[in-house]
């Protein structure tokens, strides 16, 4: 892609016929670099590349155990949040 982007650069500052040669460049280099590269990865016919799912997830896996709902969760409140209503009108 460096030598396609060099090739429009030169489109704009070379004169004459050597600006098709730069354009010429610039539109076939980018097909013949995907032509090559499909060629090179291919897998063979009637055989599928490997998949890889992540690992496998066992019996003995950890489940994680979530609260029932309704559950009621003790604790203390830390007092209305900063910037509030209260706050502002001079809360008590």
């Amino acid at each position: 892609m460096l030598l396609r982007f060099v090739c429009f650069g030169l489109v704009v500052v070379v004169p004459g016929w050597w600006k098709l040669v730069f354009v010429v460049g610039a539109v076939v280099l980018p097909y013949v670099a995907v032509v090559d590269a499909n060629q090179r990865t291919a897998p063979e016919a009637g055989r599928r590349a490997p998949r890889d799912n992540g690992p496998a997830l066992s019996a003995a896996a950890p489940v994680l155990q979530l609260d029932a709902p309704g559950t009621v969760l003790d604790g203390e409140t830390a007092g209305p949040a900063r910037g509030s209503a209260q706050d502002s009108e001079g809360g008590e």
